[in-house]
């Protein structure tokens, strides 16, 4: 584009090129050009229709190119005129789309449109002062446009425009015509207009014939429109409302159904269907979406119905799955015990680990009699084993026992399958020395027994496979309970605010899984932690001058989300964002060690809450004092009152393990002390 300016002189000129997939839909005419010839703008929107159509590869050119001068004057002459011109042509592959007596649209789906548009108007008038007001007389104003607008072919239509409109001698003479020509037929889509050509349904994936397709695909609906949601439409009988409700989203495998589940955007117009568990391997899927229209008639919806039925529009796509893999992708994990390279695995936390699958793959878990599962832990110096392995379709989970583990090793845990002669029952403390068999998915393993010495080959499919570190400590309330505190520090915010920070002695530090979580934890922490209020700073002072009663009226509430942190805000232990970026960019720091990551700010959040309150107190009551005298005098310790700052003391938190899934697991308090 170009755009040049002199004075209130300018000129613009723009184009584009496209081609390609999912070009934008083809644009109505300029808003001048409908103004000038009087007709509203959305019915000039000549491609309306088939813009809400998915659609393949395409071409698009276009161009335009306006004047306007501004207001010119001379002497007591004033001139402003503006011109313009411009035209879009689009080609478009519109695929299997039928048009109403003509069968499939264009030539193999391939249609054409275009638009050309130019257009004058300009004024020519006097300015004059007369009564000491400025007026603007005109002697002419004039406008003139012309528009032609086609689509070809098969079927073909043509519309064109010639219109204006001029006012003479300040409205002594004043008129406005229109010529309009209409040639042709235009495509009336089959299969898709409950609503006057509207189509719902905008794209189905996979595309139909696709093969070969990851045993993990998600189906997916695309929608021109939110479902359930009104919307309005006007035709001849004037403004209707209307919604549209999804009928029927399956996926079926040879007719029988596969269970799952859709999953909406926020938008309500893009549906998934995740299916329970992955999607058969080597398989032909259909997939079907309905969808029917519903009009708001009073108070009543009442179904649209197309020659006696519900009217509906389907979309079916049909496509075929290729090979399921032999492993469970880390990608299909939700959250695992251990978690997936923890770093601090505390093992009495609990005797048995599990593993929650986001799709289900039951075929890596056959019956007994043809396969077994069981789990090694691979350190440096050692491995030891179980057999206790079981899956659960119903919730997609794995679990398995845990054997005796070392503390602060690194394992490596795997998941195998083989045989079941080929599986010793029962626990086992084996060496194993792997060598490749040259197969994907397949190992050989050397098992020396300390007891014979003696080398037995067994053929193995590690389905999953990981490491994780042990912690120090078995328990994590071990690990808070030997903390021992160095110092107490104060750490200021305002002058009456202050937070609780702690130094221990050098130990065990938290991990970063625990602090924040991670994508094995479902994102969630697994460190949570809620201040013991019974310290005398919140019985005595806090609640009495903040939380006793409340809300005091019911509009004199705090403006956080209480769910967040509480009422009180027990949860205001914030993790400190300096610990964190350590640990990630500088683990070494020795502070890691030292600091624990959590400071006592629950006063901030007091001070938060008290502000609130006070300042709804004072707005509803001081403006007229004479008037609220008696719940001025009620409420004066607040809408007096200062925050008082925290006092020397003891502040407890309890901090408690949470393993992923929201399994709680134990519990320590810890202490936090303002020493001044």
């Amino acid at each position: 584009g170009l755009k040049l300016g002199l004075g209130s002189f300018s000129l613009s000129s723009t184009s584009y090129l496209m081609i390609g997939e999912d070009l934008p839909g083809s644009p109505p005419p300029p808003a001048i050009v409908a103004d000038i010839l009087g007709v509203d703008l959305a019915s000039l929107d000549y491609m309306r229709d088939l813009n809400a159509l998915e659609s393949g590869m395409g071409f698009a050119f276009g161009a335009d190119f306006s004047i306007d001068t501004g207001d010119m004057t001379f002497l007591i002459f004033y001139a402003r005129f503006q011109a313009g011109l411009g035209f879009d042509i689009m080609i478009k592959d519109y695929g299997e789309t039928a048009c109403k007596g003509s069968g499939q649209i264009g030539i193999d789906g391939w249609y054409a449109n275009g638009q050309a548009y130019a257009y004058l108007q300009g004024e020519l008038g006097i300015n004059i002062r007369l009564m000491f007001v400025r007026k603007k007389i005109p002697i002419i104003k004039a406008g003139a446009a012309v528009l032609l607008q086609a689509k070809l072919p098969n079927p073909a239509w043509f519309k064109g425009y010639l219109g204006g409109h001029f006012n003479l001698l300040g409205g002594l003479v004043k008129g406005r015509f229109r010529f309009k020509i209409e040639l042709g037929e235009e495509c009336e889509i089959v299969g898709g207009a409950p609503l006057g050509g509207l189509k719902v349904i905008s794209t189905v994936t996979p595309n139909n014939g696709s093969s070969e397709m990851d045993v993990f695909t998600v189906p997916q609906a695309a929608f021109n429109m939110r479902i359930n949601h009104p919307f309005e439409l006007e035709d001849d009988e004037g403004v209707k409302t209307y919604r549209i409700l999804l009928d029927e989203f399956r996926v079926t495998n040879n007719g029988n159904e596969i269970p799952g589940v859709l999953e909406w955007n926020e938008n309500k117009d893009l549906a998934n269907f995740v299916s329970h568990d992955i999607l058969p391997p080597h398989s032909s899927i259909q997939v079907k979406v309905a969808v029917s229209f519903q009009e708001r008639r009073g108070s009543n919806w009442i179904t649209l119905t197309d020659q006696g039925k519900p009217a509906k529009e389907t979309e079916e796509r049909s496509f075929t799955t290729g090979e399921a893999p032999d492993h469970i992708p880390m990608s299909n994990v939700v959250y695992a015990y251990p978690v997936v390279d923890q770093q601090y695995f505390y093992q009495n936390e609990r005797n048995s680990g599990y593993v929650k699958l986001e799709r289900g793959q039951p075929y890596l878990f056959p019956p007994e009699t043809d396969w077994v599962q069981y789990t090694r832990f691979e350190s440096e110096s050692h491995s030891v084993g179980a057999t206790g392995v079981s899956y659960h379709g119903s919730d997609k989970m794995v679990r398995f026992d845990f054997p005796t583990l070392q503390n602060q090793q690194t394992y490596t845990f795997k998941l195998l399958s083989a045989s079941p002669e080929e599986v010793t029952a029962g626990s086992t403390s084996e060496n194993y020395v792997a060598q490749d068999t040259g197969q994907e998915g397949n190992s050989v393993a050397i098992r020396n027994r300390e007891i014979t010495t003696t080398a037995q080959i067994a053929e193995e499919t590690e389905v999953l496979v990981y490491k994780f570190t042990s912690s120090q400590y078995n328990t994590f309330k071990e690990k808070v309970a030997a903390k021992r505190v160095d110092q107490y520090l104060l750490d200021p915010i305002f002058s009456n605010v202050h937070a609780l920070q702690v130094d221990v002695i050098p130990s065990e530090r938290f991990g970063k899984e625990e602090l924040l979580g991670n994508n094995f934890t479902d994102g969630a922490p697994m460190i949570t932690r809620e201040a013991v209020l019974t310290d005398s700073y919140y019985k005595e002072v806090i609640h009495p001058l903040i939380y006793e009663g409340y809300p005091l009226q019911p509009s004199f509430t705090v403006d956080r989300d209480v769910s967040i942190l509480g009422l009180p805000p027990k949860r205001g232990v914030d993790i400190m964002t300096w610990y964190l970026s350590c640990l990630e960019s500088n683990p070494d720091y020795s502070l890691l060690d030292k600091r624990i990551p959590y400071r006592y700010n629950l006063v901030s959040y007091y001070k938060q809450d008290f502000i609130d309150i006070q300042y709804k107190l004072v707005n509803a009551y001081l403006h007229d004092p004479a008037k609220y005298q008696s719940q001025i005098d009620m409420y004066g310790y607040i809408i007096n009152g200062v925050m008082p700052p925290i006092p020397a003391g003891d502040y407890k938190v309890r901090f408690r393990y949470v393993l992923p899934g929201n399994i709680l697991g134990t519990s320590q308090i810890f202490n936090y002390n303002n020493p001044y």
